[in-house]
């Protein structure tokens, strides 16, 4: 792998040192190239201290640009369910100053409508419009944006957005339910292939 992005809720309820720490030993342990972001349930600060990534810190909010490969991700603080204005700036920048047509972006919530019928409307992104508006304006370029949250695999297009929707490593929730129940006992990750014209072919794995 050419790098791991953890994708959020790395803790059950609210941030937790000890629990960062030992993620990221494991990892080290292995010399793995790994990029977390945060979820609702961890503490943007807490991540950013145990992973070395307190330079990216705004205003409490741990939003990054890396290269995977030859490839720039944005990395988006979303733990809020909402973002700040310096981060809608920053993501804007990034976009308006970008040369590729493919833009790869990675967040927690999902910014489009998915039809989890537990997880929305009480837990979804709060300013999806807002980001919808965001990747028309730019419509000459194509959104591969990667996501969790849901519990749930599944993809997503709307216009020149493309949101892949990852499986939880810890459970997956019935989309069609809408109080809270397992779907399968399988844990998921998703796999990535970004190609040379940053293209994306993507499917998940469960274990």
């Amino acid at each position: 792998f050419d790098g791991i992005i953890l994708g959020g809720d790395l803790c059950n309820q609210t941030g937790d040192t000890l629990i960062y720490k030992w993620i990221y030993d494991l990892f080290k342990a292995h010399n793995l190239s790994v990029h977390p972001i945060s979820g609702n349930h961890d503490t943007s600060s807490l991540l950013a201290d145990v992973f070395g990534l307190q330079n990216y810190l705004t205003n409490g909010a741990l939003y990054y640009k890396i290269l995977i490969g030859q490839v720039p991700c944005l990395l988006l603080d979303t733990s809020s369910g909402s973002m700040d204005a310096a981060q809608w700036r920053w993501i804007e920048k990034e976009v308006a100053t970008s040369p590729f047509a493919h833009q790869h972006i990675f967040m927690h919530h999902p910014p489009v409508i998915c039809h989890s019928k537990h997880m929305e409307p009480k837990y979804m992104f709060r300013e999806m419009e807002a980001f919808k508006s965001l990747c028309e304006k730019y419509s000459h370029k194509t959104f591969h944006i990667i996501t969790g949250h849901y519990h749930i695999e599944k993809t997503v297009i709307h216009k020149n957005m493309y949101v892949y929707v990852s499986p939880s490593t810890y459970v997956q929730i019935d989309p069609d339910s809408t109080s809270f129940q397992m779907m399968h006992p399988h844990i998921g990750y998703r796999m990535l292939l970004i190609e040379g014209d940053g293209s994306v072919n993507t499917h998940a794995l469960y274990l």
